[in-house]
C-alpha cells in the first residue's frame, strides 16, 4: 500500500502508519524501531544519532556501517550500554577492555588489578594460573607441529642462552636451548642436578626394559648404588655381574681408601689366581695401616725378594733360586726354590725361616705345599706345609702325622714350595 509522506519534512521528523514508524534522515524516509534496527533497514552507512544505549540491544555481523560517536567514542562502548543493554557481539574488528573479564565465574577470569589471568580459577595467584579440579584431561596441552620449542622460559630480557626448554620432539632442555638427549642439563657453575628424596622409595631408578627390570642401575633412599640388582642391603655398592677395569698408562684400574686408623676387610676372587709382574695387588691390613686398595697393570714391585734360612738340626747352607712374598693386607703369599750346597742331619725335620712372624695362633696351621728333591736317590716328596713355629714352616708328608725328616740333606737337594699365611 503507498504511504503518503508529509512532502517537506524536516530532519529527525516521524511519520507512523499502524505499527512502524519511519524517520526522515534529511533525504529518505527509513523505518525506526526504539528497540533494535536489522541490517536492511540500516541507511547508507551510519547509525542515527538518536540511538541511545538503551535502544542498543543487540548487534550482529556489520558488514557494513558505524556506530556514530555519539553511541561509541573511539572504539569503546559508553557507559550508558550496561548488561542488560548489550545481549549479544557478533565479529568485532578490535575490542579494548577496561577492568576485569569473567567468564563463566572461575571458566575464565582476567584481574586486571594484579595483571593476572586464571583457567579454572576466579582468584589466579599467579601470572597465569591454571587449574583443574576433576577429570582426566591434561591441566594444560601443547600440541606443536612444527619445528621451534614446544615451551621455553627464559630469566632474560635479552635472549636467553640456558633457558629452559621443550623442544618439537619432546626433548627436555635446562640450561640449553638444544638438548641433545631426552634429558640433558647444562651449566657451568654449581650443582647441575640435586634429588632429595624423604621417602624410602629408590632416589635414582635406570632400566633398560618395557617391563619391571630386575636388574637395573639404581641408587635408593639410604644413597646405596645397585648396579645388576633392586636390592642393596650389604653394602654401599653392589654388583650383580662383573667389573672390569683396564686402567691406562701409569694409572691405577680401582683404587679404595680405607679409613685411616680403622679396621678393614676385604674379600677377594682374582681370575687368574696368580699374579704376574704386569699386575699389582694391595690392600689395607685389618688395622688399617695403609690407606690404599690398589688393584692395576704395574711393574713388579709388589713382590719382595726374601734370604731365608735352612735348618736340619743345625743350619744348612744353599743357594737361592726364586725367594719372593708379596703382601695382600696380612695375607703373605711366598713361593721358593733353595738349591741345598750343604748337609743336615737325619731324622731332624727340614725348616725353613718364612718371610714375616706369623700369628701365634697360626702354629701347626696348614701353610700351603712343599716339595724336598732328594739328588742322591731321584726321588721327590710331596706334602703341605705346616707351621713348625710362628718364624718357621716344615713339610709334612701327605697323611703324614710328624714332620719329614726321613733323609739328611745333601748338596744338589732342591726344596721348593708355595707357603700362604697370615702375618702377626
Amino acid at each position: 500500500m503507498p504511504i503518503d509522506f508529509p512532502n517537506t519534512p524536516s530532519v529527525n521528523d516521524t511519520y507512523t502508519v499502524g505499527n512502524k514508524t519511519w524517520i526522515y534522515d534529511g533525504t529518505s524516509w527509513n523505518t525506526y524501531n526504539t528497540t533494535s534496527f536489522s541490517a536492511e533497514t540500516l541507511p547508507g552507512t551510519t547509525l542515527k544519532s538518536t540511538i541511545t544505549g538503551s535502544s542498543l540491544t543487540s548487534v550482529g555481523t556489520l558488514s557494513s556501517g558505524s556506530v556514530p560517536a555519539s553511541l561509541i567514542t573511539g572504539a569503546t562502548l559508553p557507559a550508558s550500554v550496561i548488561n542488560s543493554s548489550l545481549t549479544s557481539v557478533g565479529t568485532l574488528g578490535s575490542l579494548t577492555v577496561t577492568g576485569d573479564i569473567t567468564v563463566d565465574t572461575s571458566t575464565l577470569k582476567v584481574d586486571s588489578t594484579n595483571n593476572r589471568v586464571g583457567v579454572g580459577t576466579a582468584i589466579p595467584s599467579a601470572t597465569l594460573d591454571v587449574e583443574v579440579n576433576s577429570g582426566s584431561s591434561p591441566a594444560v596441552l601443547i600440541t606443536n607441529l612444527g619445528t621451534g620449542p614446544s615451551l621455553l622460559v627464559e630469566d632474560e630480557t635479552s635472549t636467553d642462552t640456558t633457558p629452559f626448554t621443550i623442544d618439537a620432539s619432546g626433548n627436555v632442555g635446562v640450561g640449553m636451548v638444544t638438548p641433545g638427549a631426552k634429558v640433558d642439563v647444562l651449566t657451568s657453575t654449581g650443582t647441575a642436578m640435586r634429588i632429595t628424596n624423604t621417602g624410602s622409595g629408590n632416589s635414582f631408578l635406570v632400566e633398560d626394559s618395557a617391563t619391571t627390570d630386575t636388574t637395573p642401575f639404581v641408587i635408593d633412599a639410604s644413597g646405596n648404588v645397585g648396579i645388576g640388582t633392586t636390592s642393596v642391603t650389604l653394602a654401599k655398592a653392589e654388583v650383580v655381574g662383573s667389573i672390569r677395569a683396564y686402567p691406562a698408562a701409569s694409572q691405577d684400574a680401582v683404587v679404595i681408601a680405607g679409613r685411616a686408623g680403622g679396621s678393614s676387610s676385604f674379600a677377594a676372587t682374582l681370575t687368574p689366581t696368580t699374579l704376574t709382574a704386569s699386575r699389582t695387588l694391595t690392600l689395607p691390613d685389618t688395622t688399617g695401616d695403609l690407606a690404599a686398595f690398589t688393584s692395576a697393570r704395574g711393574s713388579n714391585t709388589a713382590w719382595t725378594t726374601f734370604t731365608s734360612t735352612i735348618t736340619q738340626l743345625g743350619n744348612v747352607t744353599f743357594s737361592t733360586q726364586v725367594s719372593r712374598y708379596c703382601q695382600i693386607g696380612k695375607l703373605i703369599h711366598w713361593q721358593f726354590s733353595l738349591a741345598v750346597t750343604g748337609t743336615g742331619t737325619l731324622n731332624n725335620a727340614i725348616r725353613i725361616n718364612i718371610p714375616q712372624t706369623a700369628q701365634a695362633n697360626a702354629i701347626y696351621s696348614n701353610y700351603g705345599t712343599m716339595h724336598v728333591y732328594d739328588a742322591s736317590t731321584n726321588t721327590h716328596y710331596t706334602g703341605h706345609a705346616f707351621a713348625y713355629s710362628t718364624t718357621q714352616a716344615a713339610m709334612m708328608l701327605n697323611a703324614g702325622t710328624t714332620y719329614f725328616q726321613t733323609i739328611a740333606l745333601a748338596n744338589s737337594d732342591i726344596i721348593s714350595g708355595h707357603i700362604i699365611y697370615e702375618a702377626a
